[in-house]
């Protein structure tokens, strides 16, 4: 995990007369400075780490230990930034009780996730919320197929994104392997259809959710492991034909999003283990310093609620497309792919079957290409 400048490790450390064990450590990018926060402690082949994640001064650590020195809590640790944190005996239950997924939110409730029935002495089927003093049961993952793990959880607003393999929550609340819990309403919801097979990790981009797994649908479209949900305009979307096998990372960097796992292609092309998605590198306003081309009048209305018109001027006749993005830098629609004379023309983009949100027009002209954005309101 890393924040700011800090990245915090869980691993298996061997650094003499510092750490020859399993434990958790802080490495400052800046300074390359080591800090042991603390080792874990049980049985041998039982001592690994699953995830770790941070946030504020908080760092939290899940796993199948038996504690982190000086604290034995099982399974689950909590670092306030100057100790480990008494957490209550932490998780147990099932044939080995371990976690997977935490999730820290802006008051440093911890939100956790594994296989296990029981949180300090409360019942809690797969995940369970610490506040601080107490574990609380916020109603249980569970599964009448199969046997129920939380691989990831995600907090984006008042929502906790949770996914595995399951397809209960709440008890009553029927899902496919995807499921939301609002911390206001203290409700279970689905996330559209969810995925025809197990997830094993979530991304957080603003108000994306990133979902990577086993699956090879995602709400019904066919998705190769990778898909994309917008939490603000309960949309999906997926990344080409995916890959051909599972995803258990995903992060961004360098205009776009990388996904790494159990494949050996990615978008139909060979990609061993590791991939990437282009972002297209034109989503800004970038009037093209070519003279074949200019759109001085612009988009208007701008924003829209349904229809908006693009004008430009070709100053020779050529091939000209007008395609429309989304904030992703994927083609939703291409408007126009014509020869043009020479001359103003204005072209008409119907955005009323578009969710809310940000867009782009981009216009090609030969080898000129302009790039408008453009706002599509409700």
């Amino acid at each position: 995990d890393v924040r700011e400048n800090n990245m915090i490790i869980g691993a298996a450390f061997k650094k003499p007369g510092v750490i020859e064990g399993v434990g958790v450590a802080r490495l400052n990018l800046q300074t390359s400075a080591f800090e042991l926060l603390g080792t874990v402690f049980g049985n041998f082949n039982s001592r690994r780490i699953n995830v770790v994640t941070s946030r504020n001064n908080y760092v939290a650590c899940g796993g199948t230990f038996r504690g982190v020195l000086p604290d034995s809590s099982r399974a689950v640790a909590l670092y306030d930034g100057t100790n480990w944190v008494k957490l209550a005996g932490g998780v147990s239950g099932g044939s080995q009780a371990q976690v997977v997924a935490i999730a820290l939110d802006n008051n440093n409730d911890m939100y956790v996730g594994g296989a296990f029935t029981t949180a300090g002495t409360t019942a809690c089927a797969n995940i369970a919320l610490w506040n601080g003093t107490q574990w609380n049961d916020i109603g249980g993952i569970t599964s009448t197929a199969e046997t129920p793990v939380v691989n990831a959880i995600a907090i984006i607003g008042d929502n906790i994104y949770v996914g595995g393999r399951f397809n209960k929550a709440g008890g009553t609340v029927d899902v496919k392997n995807l499921a939301r819990y609002n911390k206001t309403t203290r409700q279970w919801s689905a996330v559209g259809a969810g995925t025809d097979n197990g997830i094993q990790t979530f991304y957080v981009k603003g108000d994306y959710l990133f979902i990577g797994g086993d699956f090879l649908t995602a709400n019904g479209l066919p998705a190769g492991g990778i898909a994309r949900y917008d939490t603000k305009n309960n949309s999906w979307y997926t990344f080409g034909s995916g890959t051909d096998g599972s995803v258990y990372a995903i992060t961004s960097a360098y205009n776009g999003i990388f996904a790494g796992g159990s494949f050996l292609a990615a978008g139909g092309k060979l990609s061993s283990h590791i991939g990437k998605w282009q972002l297209d590198a034109t989503p800004v306003e970038d009037e093209s310093s070519s003279s074949t081309i200019n759109t001085q009048s612009g988009v208007y209305p701008n924003p829209t609620q349904a229809t908006t018109a693009l004008t430009f001027t070709t100053q020779v006749d050529a091939d000209v497309t007008l395609t429309i993005l989304n904030e992703l830098g994927q083609t939703i629609t291409t408007v126009l792919n014509a020869p043009m004379q020479q001359g103003t023309h204005t072209i008409t983009w119907d955005a009323s079957a578009y969710p809310s949100g940000v867009y782009f027009a981009r216009l090609q002209c030969g080898k000129s290409i302009i790039t408008k954005k453009i706002l599509v309101t409700r």
